[in-house]
């Protein structure tokens, strides 16, 4: 996230896109086709057409409601006329025009460079850091299946297969019991 410019509308997008991304765990597709109609910022939700051509919710949380915010307040800008999509190209060859998957993985090639990630940086990391993150941070797992839009709790344990020993560190019993503050 600190590899975005958010001195800039390019800065603003990407960082929209990562936040909404990663505290959604939509995926790349979903990111691409997300209108401004399916996103509600008060609520902190949006309805977004998923795999398999249902219609899937998802929730954020307030920073990525700035980070909304901020990119939505200066899209009009940069949108071509009848494009409702979220999220659009900023030049590049179609202007104006909502981002596709290819699109989006050279965005976020490009971001992964600036930050130093040697072994790359796609947009499928987010929905892989969504599972991980969410559940290492005690989200239950049919939670995360759920608020991810999986359809089997499998998959949630698939995405979540990086976790260690080490992460259970933080829910130690004996800890809780005799310091029940932590």
């Amino acid at each position: 996230m600190s590899s975005c410019d958010t001195s800039d509308a390019r800065g603003r997008r990407n960082l929209a896109i990562i936040c909404l991304g990663l505290d959604s765990g939509l995926r790349e597709a979903e990111l691409c086709r997300l209108s401004v109609s399916q996103l509600d910022l008060e609520r902190c939700r949006l309805t977004v057409r998923i795999k398999g051509g249902n219609d899937g919710d998802g929730v954020f949380g307030q920073h990525t409601v700035a980070a909304l915010a901020n990119w939505l307040a200066e899209r009009p800008a940069y949108a071509a006329p009848g494009v409702e999509a979220v999220f659009v190209s900023i030049g590049g060859d179609t202007p104006g025009r909502a981002l596709t998957p290819s699109g989006l993985r050279c965005i976020f090639r490009r971001i992964g460079r600036l930050a130093g990630l040697e072994q790359g940086f796609s947009p499928h990391d987010l929905r892989r850091s969504f599972a991980t993150m969410s559940h290492k941070l005690g989200a239950p797992t049919r939670i995360v299946q759920v608020a991810g839009r999986w359809s089997d709790v499998q998959m949630v344990e698939r995405y979540t297969q990086s976790l260690s020993v080490e992460d259970m560190a933080p829910y130690s019993p004996v800890s809780h019991i005799l310091n029940p503050d932590t």
